[in-house]
């Protein structure tokens, strides 16, 4: 029910800031003012609601209800709407951030999908969208609200629809797109705005998660507890000593350093 805030100079925990039933994705607001969380619920009540934190007071805001099972959120590089991808109801909400409650606007419909994970552009045009049912990526065009067509996955393991992309990251220049699929191990690189897949290499046992930090790309390898670490597609370093990371994140600072987060 909480939101644990970190030190990462000092290693400390500060106190828990309740926030609701089922936390699971966060993002921070440009300007580290706010942080926006998705609430899934129980499975016998599922959620379908967001909260935005004050990151200096500790106030929350009331729920802002979105699509079913909010999965992931991202936020426009401008800091003014966050795009939610919701899995239970084939939708993402865009929500304005300008407002105190942030304010739900009219979802997006994406029919006969399970949104996972999304992206944003660094431009803020597009909004990517991974999708588990039939292993694709979706564009969606921020400025008109429009969906496009959506352009399959092929991994080297199981292929179409095997491969269960679970997370995106989109390089700072915004001319490539990374993909881990989940289900078969790999890691997909796709070339921007195009969507061509131009390389898949293998990861560990299920990567769930990915942080990119230059030319550096950090895989959290779930069921292998590990964390991948490539230079480009080239053979990567691997790194144990961490249990079932289901996600990672860069701290942009002097000297990267790299979280794995354990669930």
């Amino acid at each position: 029910h909480t939101v644990t805030p970190l030190n990462l100079a000092t290693g400390t925990a500060d106190a828990p800031i309740r926030v609701g039933t089922g936390p699971l994705a966060i993002a921070i607001t440009p300007g580290d003012r706010f942080a926006l969380v998705t609430l899934q619920g129980t499975a016998a009540h599922p959620g379908h609601w967001v909260r935005e934190i004050n990151l200096t007071t500790r106030v929350v805001s009331p729920a802002v209800d979105v699509g079913l099972n909010p999965e992931s959120l991202a936020i426009m590089p401008d800091g003014t709407t966050a795009y939610v991808a919701a899995f239970g109801s084939a939708e993402v909400t865009p929500v304005d951030l300008t407002t105190w409650p942030p304010r739900a606007l009219a979802p997006i419909p994406l029919p006969d999908t399970s949104p996972r994970a999304i992206a944003i552009s660094p431009n803020g045009q597009t909004a990517y969208v991974l999708e588990t049912s039939n292993a694709t990526i979706i564009p969606i065009s921020i400025p008109s609200a429009t969906v496009g067509q959506p352009v399959n996955l092929i991994c080297h393991k199981e292929g179409d629809p095997g491969c269960t992309p679970s997370a995106i990251v989109i390089s700072r220049d915004g001319r490539t797109a990374y993909v881990s699929a989940a289900g078969s191990g790999d890691i997909i690189m796709l070339s921007l705005p195009s969507l061509t897949v131009v390389g898949v290499v293998e990861a560990g046992a299920y990567p769930d998660a990915l942080g990119l930090s230059g030319r550096w790309l950090y895989v959290a390898n779930g069921a292998s507890d590990t964390m991948s670490i490539f230079s480009g597609l080239r053979s990567p370093r691997t790194v144990g000593g961490v249990t079932y990371p289901f996600g990672v994140a860069v701290v942009p600072a002097t000297g990267s350093h790299t979280r794995s987060i354990d669930p």
